[in-house]
Order: structure tokens, then C-alpha cells, then sequence
């Protein structure tokens, strides 16, 4: 492509209309012109990239409540495409309550069947601080606790 054809693409205002709103390779085919050249000018003129609205619609309702894997899949995209999204939205990310709730389970019978947080930590493989924030996030106080119940 020679000097002057991209001097006229430059100045076409279809080409220049067209810019952010639609990919840059699908602008740089119609025009028969390299994606780079279309990238390196509309950078140029400030403009953002395009980016596939409908994605960024069907996130806005499942970010957060699934996990990045499978928002991904439901959309055909890169799951790295909706982590972005999620993180620049201010979206937490998804956690199965019911592999916490068995954790917490888990841990409640070992301590009431080992009776210390640190036998429970042993068992476990964690330490007996963690144990102890577990037992209390999941609800699980000294008063109901075995040993709290002893006088």
C-alpha cells in the first residue's frame, strides 16, 4: 500500500465514521489496508477500541454469580475477557457457598470430636488461628462449643 492510497483512506469519512465501531480488522479489510495502520490511526485520534457491546450486556447479569469459567463459555469468549470486566466493574468473584458450608461443617465435627483448635489445625493442615476464624465466621461460638459448655 503506497503513500498516497493511505493519505485518501485517511481523509475517506466512511473510514473515519467507521472507527470504534466496528473491529479494526473488519475496517482494515474493507479497506484493503493492514489492521496495524487502522490500530496506529484511530490510537491516534483518541478513540477507543470496539468491543462486542453484547458481551459487556450479558456480563452485567451473570458477573458475580458464576464463576469466570463458565460466564465465559455461556458467551464464547476468553475467560480472561470477563475477569477484566468483573475487576474493572468493581464485581467480586464467585465462590460456591455450598464447598464453604462443607468446610465449615468439616471442621465443626473435628472439633467437636477432637475437643482443641489445634488438633483440629494438625488434622487439617492449616493453623490454629485459621481454625478459629473459620469456627466463628461459620457461626460457631465458645457457648456452644464443647469446651465452653464445661464448668
Amino acid at each position: 500500500m503506497d503513500g498516497i492510497s493511505l493519505a485518501k483512506i485517511m481523509y475517506d469519512k466512511t473510514f473515519n465514521e467507521m472507527l470504534g465501531k466496528y473491529e479494526d480488522q473488519v475496517i482494515a479489510e474493507k479497506f484493503g489496508c493492514t489492521r496495524f495502520f487502522v490500530t496506529k490511526f484511530r490510537k491516534h485520534k483518541g478513540i477507543k477500541a470496539y468491543r462486542n457491546h453484547k458481551y459487556h450486556i450479558d456480563m452485567n447479569k451473570y458477573a458475580g454469580k458464576m464463576t469466570d469459567r463458565e460466564v465465559s463459555q455461556m458467551l464464547k469468549c476468553n475467560p480472561s475477557t470477563v475477569t477484566r470486566y468483573r475487576k474493572e466493574n468493581g464485581i467480586p468473584p464467585f465462590r460456591r457457598r455450598s464447598d464453604v458450608l462443607k468446610r465449615e461443617r468439616d471442621m465443626i465435627a473435628a472439633y467437636e470430636r477432637l475437643g482443641t483448635l489445634q488438633k483440629v489445625a494438625d488434622e487439617m493442615g492449616i493453623t490454629r488461628e485459621r481454625v478459629r476464624q473459620i469456627l466463628i465466621r461459620a457461626g460457631y461460638t465458645k457457648r456452644n462449643s464443647p469446651r465452653g459448655r464445661r464448668k
